[in-house]
């Protein structure tokens, strides 16, 4: 099923690549979320970092709270706060 960027090109989600996140996620192996995950993942495609607040770590091993704060850290970077002047 093809999806439409905002200049109406057709994306095929197939051929746009899956984070290393998306791969450590509960929720890539759910059918009911293939629409959703492909959406978000064709929006930030061309984002440096890869960034998902509905991650569901797979393993127990992964602190999801602490992924969460280095993304919040990552924002605020990019919205130029945290940098002294």
């Amino acid at each position: 099923m093809p999806f439409y960027d905002e200049d109406g090109r057709e994306i095929h989600p197939d051929l746009v690549p899956v984070p290393d996140l998306c791969r450590i996620c509960r929720k890539n192996a759910i059918l009911d979320q293939y629409i959703f995950c492909s959406m978000r993942r064709i929006q930030r495609r061309n984002e440096h970092v890869f960034i998902c607040f509905d991650l569901e770590p797979v393993s127990p091993d992964i602190n999801r709270d602490e992924l969460f704060k280095q993304f919040n850290e990552i924002i605020a970077l990019k919205q130029g706060k945290g940098r002294e002047e």
